[in-house]
């Protein structure tokens, strides 16, 4: 470049080592990004302004969700509070789950009955029954809506249904979320029947 200075302009990518070379070959050269780049900058400033303000939306509609439902039947108020009470619920109720799968297994019940009695993998089981539950990640976020699907939660455990059943009719109505994930967060609930 430096044996063109009749150069006015030269089109380069984000790379640094490009700037740089430019500015010291021409520097009086305009350095214009072409299409592709400012459409990669202008995503990536997207992506940053978003990944600040999800904690904050998430907050808002944890209390939004959770303040609108109250309902007197301790059993319906606990669904609810699962597919509306995001972070918080489900790391209580995966601590009462390991407490529990913990118990079973001083009782004297196999990994394997204690996975069937709480309906789990065999592999989850194991790993909340061999590990101290401090240690144990209960904070994953729901990536699942399941409050758009509670009325079917709510009328299936009203009438008794299997988790199976709701979760194929959930399934008809545009559920993204697996049987397996279902059965993780509402399983040991629904077990036990009304």
């Amino acid at each position: 470049m430096e044996s063109h200075p009749g150069i006015e302009s030269v089109t380069r990518d984000r790379a640094e080592c490009y700037s740089r070379s430019i500015g010291l070959a021409l520097p009086d050269a305009i350095q214009i990004a072409d299409r592709f780049h400012l459409a990669v900058n202008y995503s990536d400033y997207v992506v940053r302004i978003i990944q600040k303000l999800i904690p904050e939306l998430k907050r808002i509609k944890q209390e939004d969700t959770t303040s609108k439902y109250k309902i007197s039947d301790p059993g319906i108020q606990r669904i609810v509070d699962l597919a509306c009470g995001g972070k918080s619920v489900v790391k209580e109720q995966k601590k009462d789950l390991i407490l529990k799968a913990k118990q079973l297994y001083e009782e004297g019940h196999s990994k394997c009955m204690v996975a069937k009695i709480l309906n789990l993998n065999f592999r989850t089981v194991s790993k909340y029954i061999d590990n101290d539950p401090d240690h144990i990640n209960t904070g994953s976020n729901p990536r699942i809506d399941y409050s758009s699907y509670l009325e079917d939660l709510t009328t299936g455990f009203c009438q008794g249904e299997k988790l199976s059943v709701i979760y194929r009719r959930m399934k008809k109505k545009g559920f993204q979320g697996t049987q397996r994930g279902l059965s993780a967060r509402f399983g040991t609930f629904y077990s036990k029947g009304k």
